[in-house]
Parts: structure tokens; sequence; C-alpha cells
């Protein structure tokens, strides 16, 4: 046991070093660390796809925003309550012509990653959510136009990654949790 935690402190050494504003977070015993303010370049301009968007319901405030058979490679789909949208990682995706699509997108409260998606087939929106289907249903344009007037646009709601977490002596956790974005 004793070579264990010997092994584990020596692997984790160089990361628990890390200064905290670049990624290390210390939590004092009982108290978790303070949420911190939404940074100004968290928010995404939509003005140029904003016409383009739809919005999906399914009649209780879950909303989702985005651009049906997007020739962007799905760089516009966004979660949320209707007044504030998330953009969501796009995994995955196909598509067969202009008849019917599927997304795959990151979702860490699912088991497996294919249990996270959305696909349109049939003419109808079907969201996956673990193992439960839900039936969405598109907005009219005039109200899809005045929810999105008044909504914000962020980026992915999780900006970091756990890398590690750790624990000394005097029961100090560390946790070190770089940003998911940029990449590398």
């Amino acid at each position: 046991m004793r070579a264990r935690r010997f092994a584990l402190a020596l692997a984790l050494g160089p990361l628990l070093l890390l200064p905290l504003g670049l990624g290390g977070a210390r939590l004092a015993r009982g108290k978790p660390a303070a949420k911190p303010a939404e940074p100004a370049e968290s928010f995404v301009d939509i003005a140029t796809v904003k016409d383009k968007l739809e919005i999906l319901t399914d009649g209780k405030s879950h909303y989702v925003a985005l651009i049906p058979f997007d020739d962007g490679g799905w760089a516009h789909v966004y979660y949320g309550d209707g007044k504030a949208f998330h953009a969501l990682r796009v995994i995955g995706s196909g598509s067969v012509g202009r008849e019917s699509f599927d997304l795959t997108y990151w979702e860490p409260r699912v088991k497996a990653r294919y249990q996270a998606g959305l696909e349109f087939k049939g003419g109808k929106y079907e969201v996956l959510c673990d193992t439960r289907k839900t039936e969405l249903h598109a907005l009219p344009r005039a109200e899809a136009d005045a929810l999105i007037a008044n909504a914000t646009f962020h980026k992915p709601l999780w900006r970091f990654r756990a890398c590690a977490r750790a624990r000394d002596d005097n029961r100090t956790n560390y946790n070190v949790d770089p940003q998911r974005e940029p990449e590398g």
C-alpha cells in the first residue's frame, strides 16, 4: 500500500507543482473552490448565422439551436434553457443527403459516447440521452427569432478537463485541470 502511494506521488509530483494560475487548483479541506466569473471570451457571436439557426424544444424549457444539414461541419450546435446556450462538442455525424442526419456529441454524464445524440429522420427530431429518447419540435420562425434575440450564446460549458487529483499528508486536495481549448 505504501509503495503504491509513493508511486502515485512520484508520478503526480511534477503536476502538483503547477502554479494555481496555470491549471492547478488547491482546495481547502471542506471548502470547494470558488466558481470563476464568466470570462468575456466565452461568448460566441452568432450574427452571421442567426437567421439559419433552427430552435428545437421538448416543451419543457430544454432547447437545441442548430443549423440543419450544416455544411460547416456542425460548428453551430447549441443546447440551453432559452436564455443561455452553450456549444456542444460534436464528435461524430452522418447524413443521407438532405433526408436525415445524426450527431453524436460529447457528454460526460453518459456511460458510452453513442448515448448522447441527436437525429433527424422521417421529418422528426429526436435526442438520445443515455437510454431515453425524446422527440423535439421546431419552434415557429417568429418565436425562434424572438428567443434567439434575447439569448446569449457561449462556447462549450466544460472548459476544463480533469487530469489528475491528489492529496498530501495534511489532507489538502490538489486538482490539475487544464483548459480543453485550444488543443495542445
